[in-house]
């Protein structure tokens, strides 16, 4: 039964970017909200940046579909235009769709699906794709990709017109004001969730006194920003103050100066320990790591053959580092637990301590 008050008309949905959808549509209500099914139309998320118009009416589908096909010889291929294809594409709409009609579906679904009456209807399809893929034939290869080494989306990055950057959710609600996080909505707006946590004594950083003592003056870092303005206003934040170090020379912020310089320095004079310094004496003598653990044995001192390959790898490749006072932890405790420490330093050893640090350290 033919439906009277079905209309049938060509739409173009528009990006607020200026690209654009042209597709059409049957129905018997004109604010049924229909924007376009294609995949450029459902892969965008928010909806609201997509304006949809009617370019032209028709009386019958068939005449819509021969409009359609005008409309896309004449816009694609356009940079803005989004269809997929210049042929009219898609199922009718309502009573005028088949797989609307229950005898149709029958027919062509469950047991009588064509996957089902030809199983190797894939393998036929894939085969010849296969084929041309093998003799280097196939139209998407090498330089005939359209988007060969993501030249596209590249190219959209460069000028602004990504999807990512015109339909970022994130970006567009922040834009409007209605991001989850604006307006005081952030778990965190002002360092609320930190002090709540303080007050509650649950916070991660509470404990030391330093940390209390920070807290009650209002100048720990996490308490928020306003105390962190009013000492970046007076020149007391430590991002402010700058120390240099003695070693190499460097100016840098104080948190840089206590991690990275002072003692830590790769430049400072650091002193191997007495007791690994002992250990590679006895090795001059040409001891090895069995007889010399045996030699301390009968001294008194409990010292692994393991350990002492240890330090003689150590001295053999050039990482005395490992040796140093200040590394880690002293030399009687790196002993106990040699096994952790010689992971630590196998790890190194085949890693990028071999590529750019030992004797092909920048400040050698």
């Amino acid at each position: 039964m033919i439906n009277k008050d079905m209309k049938h008309f060509i739409y173009k949905t528009t990006h607020t970017n200026g690209k654009y959808y042209i597709g059409r549509h049957s129905t018997d209500n004109l604010d049924d909200g229909y924007i376009g099914s294609g995949r450029w139309v459902s892969q965008i998320k928010n909806k609201e940046t997509l304006t949809c118009e009617i370019l032209e009416f028709v009386e019958s589908f068939d005449e819509l579909v021969k409009r359609e096909t005008a409309y896309l010889k004449e816009h694609f291929g356009n940079s803005n235009c989004m269809n997929m294809s210049n042929a009219s594409t898609g199922w009718a709409t309502g009573n005028a769709n088949p797989m609307n009609n229950s005898d149709t579906l029958a027919k062509l679904s469950g047991d009588n699906h064509w996957t089902r009456n030809d199983p190797l209807y894939h393998e036929k399809i894939s085969a010849p794709q296969k084929r041309m893929v093998n003799e280097g034939t196939h139209n998407l290869l090498g330089d005939k990709n359209p988007n060969k080494d993501g030249r596209n989306a590249k190219q959209a990055m460069k000028n602004g017109t990504h999807n990512s950057i015109t339909n970022n959710p994130s970006t567009v609600n922040a834009e409007k004001g209605t991001h989850h996080w604006q307006n005081g909505k952030s778990p965190n707006a002002d360092g609320k969730l930190n002090k709540k946590l303080i007050a509650e004594g649950r916070h991660n950083f509470l404990g030391p006194d330093l940390n209390r003592k920070r807290i009650e003056e209002g100048t720990h870092n996490f308490v928020g920003s306003e105390s962190n303005l009013k000492r970046l206003a007076e020149g007391r934040h430590p991002s402010q103050q700058k120390v240099t170090c003695q070693h190499c020379g460097k100016t840098v912020s104080v948190g840089m100066y206590k991690r990275w310089h002072d003692n830590k320095c790769k430049k400072a004079n650091k002193m191997i320990t007495t007791f690994d310094q002992d250990i590679i004496d006895r090795l001059k003598t040409g001891l090895s790591p069995a007889q010399l653990s045996i030699q301390y044995e009968k001294e008194g001192k409990n010292i692994p053959s393991t350990y002492i390959k240890f330090v003689r790898d150590c001295v053999k490749n050039n990482m005395l580092e490992f040796l140093q006072e200040d590394f880690d932890v002293d030399a009687e405790t790196r002993m106990s637990s040699v096994a952790t420490t010689s992971r630590q330093y196998e790890k190194m050893r085949s890693g990028n301590y071999t590529r750019w640090h030992g004797e092909n350290c920048k400040s050698r």
